[in-house]
């Protein structure tokens, strides 16, 4: 059986070899304008989004530069549940993305919202690496609880 990951790698046609999920849960959780880390991303990749839930607005603005320091959006895609965003390498340096912070009159949904972002990256950790930073984040987590 395909997986997601299968599939985002056929219609690429790239190795997928990092998943960052993201959830948005709360009408203030959102993600700031940036623009994904090139010194990590494989050059002339494609960088993969899919969105599950609640409909948020996906915006795109040219990167501010010093003559544009706060350049406005200059795009908005709704994100529906399954919707697929794909941002080329090039895309990723010249324009900036967000998900904005809830707004109902502006179409957003009520809910939780994740975003599953699928990349090919350079640097790679081994297994044990990954562990270690599983076990040091539940660790974390545990002693944040206890706190309480």
């Amino acid at each position: 059986m395909l997986t997601v990951k299968d599939i985002i790698e056929k219609q690429l046609k790239q190795t997928i070899n990092h998943i960052i999920v993201t959830k948005y849960e709360q009408p203030t959780d959102c993600i700031g304008w940036h623009n994904d880390k090139v010194k990590t991303i494989a050059d002339n990749s494609i960088i993969a989004v899919i969105s599950l839930g609640a409909k948020r607005r996906f915006q795109i603005r040219i990167t501010p530069t010093e003559t544009n320091k706060d350049p406005l959006f200059s795009h908005e895609i709704m994100t529906a549940n399954g919707s697929l965003i794909n941002m080329s390498y090039k895309a990723n340096l010249q324009y900036q993305h967000c998900v904005a912070a809830y707004d109902q009159k502006r179409g957003d949904e009520e809910g939780t919202r994740v975003s599953i972002v699928f990349r090919n990256i350079k640097n790679k950790m081994r297994w044990d690496q990954i562990e270690a930073k599983i076990k040091a984040y539940h660790n974390r987590k545990t002693a944040e609880d206890n706190e309480d």
